[in-house]
């Protein structure tokens, strides 16, 4: 059984070679962000991966230090995740024309904000002492009306504002008002991931990603059975940490030379 030092080791290694391969094509990555629709949005969801990569090998490099670093494993597995949801994400558009991107980006839009309308309470937490329930409530629906607007529609239901109802004014675009045909299972991970398996170049690829979004998905959740528990011991994992780092850069070449292929044509 691998040490949780020994396997932070791993980790923090790949990623940092992952990492300085990514810094190879930064220009190109730049050069091409607002190329096209499709493009930069790919190149923006890859930007995120590189967000969270980092996050991962801050972690990583702290969790090496001592064996007894167990608690680094749930945030480090959760980012992970992440990284692996956006990878299957950014696959899918790489391999869609404009107009399925830009649907697709539009309904990932309106789940998100309509996703924020159940996160005032953790904004207002965050704000600690210093704002009144009134206030905080207030800040919060100017946010979203300032960054939002578009995606907006009025709450008949709740016409009248009143001291923390007020961001109850506003709801989510109807998802029939987003594009003709738009279904709620259109952003589900695991249709796109189905759709992905249809091409022989990606099947084999997102699948793994798929896997590894599955069994990190249970870090959220305790298992006797150490079935994604992030309460055990790395070594004791049924996975190998590194495999799913393995399967992300390969993911991360795809997307590349997707974008150099598109720049140089």
């Amino acid at each position: 059984m691998k040490s949780n030092r020994t396997v932070s080791k791993i980790i923090s290694d790949q990623i940092s070679i992952l990492l300085d391969y990514i810094l190879e094509y930064q220009e190109v990555l730049k050069m091409n962000s607002k190329r096209n629709d499709r493009i930069g949005i790919i190149i923006s969801i890859l930007n995120r991966i590189i967000r969270n990569i980092r996050a991962v090998l801050f972690l990583s490099v702290e969790s090496a230090k001592k064996d007894d670093s167990i608690f680094m494993k749930l945030p480090i597995g959760i980012l992970i995740r992440n990284c692996l949801m956006d990878g299957i994400l950014a696959m899918h558009i790489a391999n869609n024309n404009d107009q399925v991107c830009k649907n697709l980006m539009a309904l990932s839009n309106r789940n998100y904000l309509n996703a924020l309308f159940e996160e005032f309470e953790v904004y207002r937490d965050k704000l600690g002492d210093d704002f009144e329930e009134v206030t905080s409530e207030h800040l919060y629906t100017m946010a979203i009306e300032d960054t939002y607007l578009n995606e907006l529609q009025w709450n008949e239901g709740n016409a009248k504002i009143e001291p923390l109802n007020e961001r109850n004014i506003w709801k989510a675009i109807n998802i029939r008002d987003i594009y003709e045909g738009c279904k709620k299972t259109d952003i589900d991970l695991k249709n796109i991931k189905n759709s992905l398996c249809n091409n022989n170049k990606t099947r084999e690829c997102v699948k793994n990603l798929y896997a590894y979004y599955k069994y990190f998905s249970q870090y959220e959740h305790f298992s006797q059975r150490g079935d994604g528990d992030s309460l055990a011991d790395f070594g004791y994992d049924n996975i190998r940490f590194e495999k799913a780092i393995m399967h992300l850069e390969e993911c991360i070449k795809y997307l590349i030379e997707i974008i150099v292929y598109e720049s140089c044509s």
